[in-house]
């Protein structure tokens, strides 16, 4: 299986959303990130100056004012009070009175600028630990004022604090929220934009594989961008130049075969009137070896270029079987499969098939004095085996001998092996149909030539 990464969907998905992410956290950062801020709107609280105005209007007011100049002074991110006493400080929050030291150093430096706001009051201010997003939406150094008390002439105490998770709420999450939605807007566009154009690269692939096992596939459209149309053009030119110069070998090689064998003809009449019995006998088969090699040439020729029907079916059983009584009836040394097995359609021509087993049959008697066909069906592919017990090859010749004009045996000669066609050819056929075909040596003496096509329905 290919490597999730191979994919060049994959990998342009990949690359585009980790920069939609950085973007995005960029974004974060410039929104959230307290730069420019001073220390009072750090503590989200008034800065000093506004808080002793506010504390001053308060101590001058009478009793009954002092209700409608706080509700003046409350908002949605303020919150004013008048309260009797100090509270008890809560869990996870620390006091700093007067004149002692912060614990954290920005906390210390605000604490000053309201001690001197507030020279002739008492003032105490309640802190707590930052957590994760008041950090980014406040900055500071771990501590945060959340309210601060300062002391009345009657005794009482003003309570200033901000309006808890005002601005977190209306600015950050508010903020994160549409950078969010925008981020997931964008990865939707760019998966949409990388499939529409990864699409074409993959039909190409596809017209490809199909162009390797039929001549005639049609050609790719062109469309898309101007690089994948060049590339589709190319693509289309290219067949049709080797869809030609297959054409045109076929044509050559039948030309050549044809006026070959009218030579033979005539040297097979000359041979008649040879005096001496043994020299015609000899001359006759010589020219039945030609004839014999011109014949295959031409088959291995059509078989790379021959347009059958890719789409039919042939039933392997029923093939194999009738092959098998027919060798039989023969008198050739063959064995195999019983007419009473079930039937296996399999994606080949018939005619195809037929020579496919003439020729490994053939192949298996020459070299290992009989041959055992044998049919299954696996996992959606019907599997044709034709074994042997001769000498076997050795492992490193087994490609070799799959190759047109390769044999072990130097000779030329038909009874020797003849002209090293008869694997090529079965080969052609088979790739021509999508199969695979294949040969090993078989345990205990002997080879085994399996050819693999796919399964029909």
């Amino acid at each position: 299986m290919a490597p999730i990464g191979s994919s060049i969907s994959l990998r342009l998905i990949g690359f585009l959303l980790a920069a939609v992410v950085l973007f995005n956290l960029v974004m974060a950062l410039a929104i959230f990130a307290p730069l420019g801020r001073s220390r009072g709107e750090d503590a989200r609280l008034p800065l000093p100056r506004q808080m002793a105005a506010i504390v001053d209007v308060l101590d001058a007011a009478a009793p009954e004012d002092r209700p409608r100049i706080l509700t003046a002074l409350n908002s949605n991110t303020l919150a004013v009070a008048i309260v009797d006493a100090l509270p008890v400080p809560e869990d996870g929050e620390a006091g700093e009175g007067r004149g002692q030291p912060a614990s954290a150093p920005l906390l210390m430096r605000f604490l000053d600028a309201y001690d001197r706001a507030f020279a002739t009051r008492d003032m105490h201010v309640d802190m707590q630990r930052q957590g994760l997003l008041d950090r980014l939406g406040g900055g500071g150094d771990g501590w945060s004022a959340v309210r601060i008390f300062v002391g009345l002439a009657d005794g009482k105490w003003v309570r200033i604090q901000p309006v808890r998770g005002a601005l977190m709420s209306g600015v950050l999450w508010r903020g994160l929220l549409i950078v969010g939605v925008t981020g997931l807007i964008v990865i939707v566009l760019l998966v949409i934009a990388v499939r529409q154009t990864a699409r074409p690269i993959e039909k190409l692939a596809s017209g490809a594989r199909t162009f390797a096992d039929k001549l005639d596939a049609p050609d790719l459209d062109v469309k898309g961008s101007k690089e994948l149309r060049d590339l589709a053009a190319a693509f289309n030119d290219m067949k049709t130049r080797i869809r030609s110069l297959v054409q045109e070998r076929t044509r050559l090689v039948a030309a050549i075969a044809h006026d070959l064998r009218t030579y033979l003809t005539r040297l097979r009449l000359r041979a008649e009137f040879i005096s001496d019995p043994k020299q015609r006998e000899r001359a006759e088969a010589d020219i039945e070896e030609m004839s014999a090699l011109i014949g295959d040439t031409l088959l291995f020729a059509k078989s790379v270029e021959r347009q059958s029907d890719l789409n039919g079916s042939t039933d392997a059983v029923a093939e194999v079987s009738a092959f098998l009584a027919a060798r039989r009836e023969m008198g050739d040394p063959v064995s195999g499969l019983d007419t009473d097995a079930g039937p296996l359609e399999a994606r080949i021509d018939p005619v195809a098939l037929r020579r496919i087993l003439s020729n490994l049959t053939d192949n298996a008697i020459r070299y290992g004095g009989q041959a055992e066909l044998s049919v299954r069906g696996e996992g959606g592919r019907v599997i044709i085996e034709v074994a042997d017990r001769g000498p076997g090859i050795a492992a490193d010749d087994l490609d070799r001998m799959l190759a047109p004009f390769e044999r072990l045996e130097p000779s030329r000669g038909r009874e020797a092996g003849g002209a090293g066609l008869g694997l090529a050819i079965v080969k052609a056929l088979v790739d021509h149909h999508g199969g695979d075909f294949t040969m090993s040596n078989r345990p205990g003496g002997g080879l085994v030539a399996r050819v693999s096509m796919r399964a029909a329905g």
